[in-house]
């Protein structure tokens, strides 16, 4: 099953560039990481695929439809949308549980009594992540990380058919980002079928289960394919702007920088 196809896409702001004719085709199931430095475009692409931002040129289709011809509001709800942005919007005096709960129907708060499925459901997936103790505890409560693996499970509530994922890391400490990220690499294992776009520009966040990588750079497409391809010491050095080293200790990507590394001026 498709889940995007962008053909083509552009987007221009203000008479800036943001995006230049980017095309990529996601499948159901399939796991992407979106990299590149700050300012290269990836919220803005993803911006653009979620149907938040209008694209000014090219086409796209999102679940099989082309877009302007459905309702965007019915395919949000099949893309599981983490952030920060969400995590602060919160209602940080609600349980743990009525904020899981609440993502079945996209609300932030609980307008309605949550029945007994919907808290069956929501301790499976807190489960899932290891937070099945939180479900009485406040929202406001909790530390960042653990808010943000909340949202995972608040994201699932919804059976979507893809988690995009935008810097979900950012502001977490090293524990924490790994429960995180131990916590997708859960739901990628228990539940295939669901896809991930997951925005970063650290290489330490790239789990092994990521298969596919989009390096963007000053908003054009520089790599598109194989994580394992393109995650390369000569690819990042023209992504980043410097010369690395990529190495691989237990299965993880690191980033080295060269000494004296930075790459000329022209770049």
């Amino acid at each position: 099953m498709e889940i995007f196809h962008l053909d083509k896409v552009s987007l221009i702001l203000e008479g800036n560039t943001i995006l230049s004719g980017i095309s990529w085709d996601i499948q159901e199931g399939e796991k992407w990481i979106l990299f590149g430095r700050n300012g290269s475009g990836k919220s803005s692409l993803l911006q653009v695929m979620a149907g938040y931002q209008m694209a000014t040129s090219g086409n796209i289709r999102r679940f099989g439809e082309e877009d302007g011809k459905s309702d965007i509001r019915e395919l949000r709800s099949k893309m599981g949308l983490i952030n920060t942005w969400i995590k602060e919007s919160m209602h940080p005096g609600e349980t743990v549980l009525d904020a899981v709960i609440s993502g079945r129907y996209g609300w932030v708060g609980m307008y309605a009594i949550a029945e007994a499925e919907e808290k069956e459901q929501a301790l499976y997936w807190l489960s899932l992540i290891g937070m099945k103790d939180f479900g009485n505890r406040l929202f406001g409560h909790l530390s960042d990380g653990e808010k943000m693996r909340i949202l995972i499970a608040r994201a699932m509530m919804a059976h979507p058919k893809v988690l995009i994922l935008d810097e979900a890391c950012t502001h977490l400490d090293i524990l924490s980002r790994e429960l995180f990220l131990l916590s997708l690499e859960t739901i990628a294992t228990r539940h295939p079928e669901v896809g991930m776009i997951m925005v970063t520009h650290h290489t330490e966040e790239i789990m092994p289960f990521f298969d596919f990588l989009h390096i963007l750079k000053e908003g054009k497409t520089l790599y598109q394919g194989r994580l394992s391809e393109g995650l390369s010491s000569a690819i990042l050095s023209e992504a980043l702007g410097i010369e690395v080293e990529v190495i691989r200790p237990y299965g993880r990507y690191v980033c080295l920088v060269k000494p004296d590394g930075l790459l000329p001026a022209s770049y």
